[in-house]
């Protein structure tokens, strides 16, 4: 991370918004052959 107040942004947004903080992250750092409708199954 580029410093604590980027970390502590990502971390506020991962604990408020869990479902889009991971859907960001999926999309940006793994390639998929087939685009994901659901974030988690639960």
């Amino acid at each position: 991370m580029a410093s604590e107040d980027v970390y502590r942004a990502r971390y506020h947004e991962s604990i408020t918004d869990p479902d889009a903080f991971w859907a960001a992250e999926a999309r940006n750092r793994i390639h998929w052959f087939k685009p994901f409708t659901r974030v988690r199954n639960v």
